[in-house]
């Protein structure tokens, strides 16, 4: 069974609090006031996913020597271990640059130090 309205709100309301997708959420928490829960479904899928948002950081790389293996990785292909650490130590570097602007971009850090942590064990 898939989260409920008031949820998907909440988890949106916690990722995208003082960024620039926040407006959406509001919108979003306003139809689900009035009721309209079609119209809350509407305005929730307008936001990134994560997915989207590790696309777009891994654009930024774009011309850096980790951008081909963070392609690699991404896509399922064989990376040399040691490749696969640097690259996503580079993207987790990114990412942190990227929230000095772009705040919305906290929500991959955990995701990609994980993807790190897994690499050293």
């Amino acid at each position: 069974m898939g989260l409920s309205c008031s949820q998907q709100i909440m988890i949106a309301s916690r990722k995208f609090f003082n960024t620039q997708f926040f407006p959406v959420v509001e919108a979003a928490t306003k139809s689900y006031i009035k009721g309209d829960y079609s119209e809350v479904i509407t305005e929730l899928q307008k936001l990134p996913s994560d997915k989207e948002m590790l696309a777009s950081l891994i654009e930024k790389i774009k011309g850096k020597p980790a951008y081909s293996n963070l392609r690699k990785i991404f896509k399922g292909e064989s990376v040399d271990v040691l490749d696969m650490k640097i690259a996503l130590s580079s993207l987790y570097t990114r990412c942190c640059i990227e929230q000095r602007d772009y705040p919305e971009f906290r929500c991959l850090e955990s995701e990609i130090l994980n993807k790190l942590k897994e690499l050293t064990k």
